[in-house]
């Protein structure tokens, strides 16, 4: 069975996130990749799926769920864009 496009986007959206929780665990930077996930979790996906559930019961569900991924993993590209910048003028400052 094919995904719809929208869900492969919301897909391709949480591994922005994963990249990212990955990346900073990576440059030694765990609570703020440990705030991520956290702030994903309790944040956004329970209470969204909580929501979703409640206004159209099951498929509700998933949809606070992917509706969570989606800002989750918005906010990570942004934040990734951002430490790159930052990474790329400390770079050329020390050209």
């Amino acid at each position: 069975m094919a995904l719809p496009a929208d869900c492969a986007f919301v897909l391709w959206l949480a591994g922005c996130l994963m990249m990212l929780v990955s990346a900073l665990n990576a440059m030694k930077k765990p609570i703020i990749s440990f705030g991520f996930n956290l702030t994903r979790l309790f944040l956004l996906v329970l209470p969204l799926a909580w929501l979703g559930s409640e206004i159209w019961q099951t498929e509700g569900l998933f949809i606070g769920i992917a509706l969570a991924n989606g800002i989750s993993g918005i906010v990570a590209y942004l934040t990734a864009v951002h430490f790159r910048r930052q990474a790329l003028a400390e770079w050329r400052s020390t050209l």
